[in-house]
């Protein structure tokens, strides 16, 4: 249970730090727009874009079992991987949508905060659906960045790990050679003194 929690803690912290980057971003945007509509929206979709990038690069550096790296791992690794990123996402989006229902007049410097806060994760809301919607569709496609980065990041994994394992084999094979050659050129040596010591007999 301890270590449940645990992962759970860890997983929403990195993605709060993600999405405050990610609140950063939409706000420096938002600095340069003149505020339209469209330009909410575009600020909406860079900073969307911004924040699966960053989960993107977050999922290839997750070491994976050694069943997933040497291509042992099936079908239900990988679901089971997905759903348990996409259920953290959901607990860190809950609030999120809550917040979002609720709709708040950006006045105050917490609105604010909040507003940019929650900006890159209301994407399918600035499209005109419904906040219930865009919580599943995040949902969903967040589910697809995590499988998708993750497949990447094994696949990473595996190449450098027959990459290393070719190294030593090559090497062990110039070190066999090398004391092949100097056994070799000993005998070759011993030879010649053999056959000196005959002559002058």
């Amino acid at each position: 249970m301890k270590k449940l929690f645990t992962f759970v803690a860890v997983k929403l912290s990195l993605l709060v730090i993600i999405a405050t980057c990610s609140a950063i971003f939409a706000k420096l945007i938002a600095i340069i727009s003149d505020g339209s509509k469209s330009a909410v929206l575009a600020q909406t979709t860079a900073s969307a874009i911004f924040f699966f990038a960053f989960v993107y690069y977050i999922g290839t550096q997750i070491k994976a079992p050694p069943e997933a790296q040497d291509g042992t791992a099936d079908a239900s690794y990988y679901l089971v991987f997905t759903l348990k990123e996409a259920s953290i996402y959901a607990v860190f989006l809950l609030p999120v949508t809550v917040y979002l229902y609720l709709a708040p007049d950006v006045t105050s410097t917490f609105d604010k905060i909040l507003y940019y806060f929650c900006l890159p994760h209301s994407f399918f809301e600035k499209l005109g659906v419904g906040a219930a919607v865009n919580f599943a569709a995040m949902i969903i496609l967040f589910a697809i960045v995590s499988y998708t980065s993750h497949k990447a990041g094994v696949r990473r994994a595996r190449k450098l790990a027959l990459s290393s394992a070719e190294e030593p084999k090559i090497e062990v094979s110039d070190i066999n050679k090398a004391r092949y050659d100097d056994i070799s050129d000993n005998d070759d040596a011993d030879n010649a003194d053999a056959d000196t010591t005959k002559t002058e007999e």
